[in-house]
């Protein structure tokens, strides 16, 4: 796609095949944006670097009914690309978009102000996977990651090396979840590992008696008001985890290898996610609250090298607030100074607070 905004609500038949899929990007060095939201009802398609927003967003009191994403068609991928200002950043039903893959994308200020829009609402019935990836997902109305079905299934999610943070704060008012698995029918075949939450809660099932089975959670960081909450659900496999912030659901000491701590307690590290589709892009999480250093030395070696030069967006205004950092033995020294760091507008509402210098997600390219 040329540079510009593409205005509308948007229809794809393209289809490619497991074996020729089709790419659709933008051209290098330039910036496409649709402007309105997209459905994919063809098969085997990537859409990668893409933006996608909804301008005309501006009374966020109800649905608009225009979506970022539909995902309908088969073997669809939705890469790097960056979902914003929609009632529902991607949806996809639970008899649709088979093996689905979405990976490294931004989710931010979709829904209204109710506790109904989410950055990411699909389903899944299907044996296959739907694979959601290295993705951060901030601010929106509702929850973060909204894995429910009040009629469709909500089986086989594969989520790992994402990171969600202050999901709810800006539409409903106050943090819901940044996690939530589970729906009205009994779901199974979940796997939750090497995730990262912060500020809002996350939960693994939903009511009594929707019995959600072979569970895996597996060696995530949450500091969250709500770590972990297990609604029926016995894991598998449940070890690994930091909880920082109070735990429900099921006794500690059935799970002791797990660290478990009060809410605000996590000790300050940074977490590096290479990019699957961009070997130049990586994502960077950092937890900073109990130091509240000014500044955090990063060693970036193993993914950029050792030398170079890259650029470190803060998504909280990806488009602006951009460090540029020479690499200097593998290492970068980022900033983490609230002063030095600004928060995008969203359309139809106020900027919310920075998390900063407690907490910042980055996201950084090689130049």
């Amino acid at each position: 796609m040329r540079g510009g905004t593409y205005s509308g609500n948007w229809i794809s038949y393209l289809t490619g095949s497991s074996l020729l899929p089709i790419t659709v990007t933008n051209y290098p060095g330039e910036r496409a944006i649709i402007d309105g939201g997209l459905t994919s009802n063809g098969n085997y398609v990537m859409w990668k670097n893409i933006e996608f927003t909804d301008s005309s967003f501006i009374d966020r009191t109800s649905d608009n009914g225009h979506n970022g994403i539909n995902v309908v068609g088969s073997g669809n991928k939705v890469i790097n690309c960056f979902l914003r200002n929609f009632p529902q950043g991607l949806i996809s039903g639970h008899g649709n978009g088979l093996d689905l893959i979405v990976h490294g994308c931004l989710f931010y200020y979709n829904g209204w102000n109710s506790s109904n829009g989410h950055g990411l609402y699909p389903q899944n019935s299907a044996i296959t996977y739907k694979t959601m990836t290295k993705n951060i997902v901030f601010n929106n109305g509702g929850y973060g990651f909204h894995l429910y079905g009040s009629t469709g299934g909500v089986d086989n999610f594969w989520l790992e090396g994402n990171t969600a943070f202050d999901n709810g704060t800006i539409g409903y008012g106050s943090p819901l979840y940044n996690y939530h698995i589970g729906g009205t029918l009994p779901s199974t075949g979940h796997v939750l590992k090497r995730n990262y939450g912060y500020g809002a809660s996350t939960r693994v099932g939903y009511g009594s008696g929707n019995v959600v089975s072979n569970v895996s959670i597996q060696d995530n960081v949450f500091d969250e008001l709500s770590s972990m909450a297990l609604t029926t659900c016995v894991p598998i496999a449940f070890d690994g985890n930091k909880l920082y912030g109070p735990t429900s659901g099921f006794d500690v000491l059935d799970w002791l290898n797990n660290v478990y701590g009060a809410l605000g307690a996590l000790p300050d590290a940074y977490y590096l996610e290479a990019n699957e589709y961009n070997e130049n892009r990586a994502n960077l999480t950092i937890f900073n609250q109990q130091e509240e250093a000014s500044t955090i030395n990063v060693n970036v070696g193993s993914i950029f090298g050792q030398t170079g030069t890259v650029e470190v967006h803060n998504v909280q205004d990806y488009f602006v607030d951009i460090q540029t950092l020479t690499i200097t033995a593998g290492v970068i020294v980022v900033n983490m100074q609230a002063v030095n760091r600004t928060v995008e507008t969203p359309v139809g509402w106020e900027a919310p607070a920075t998390t900063f210098p407690q907490f910042g997600c980055f996201v950084i390219e090689k130049v």
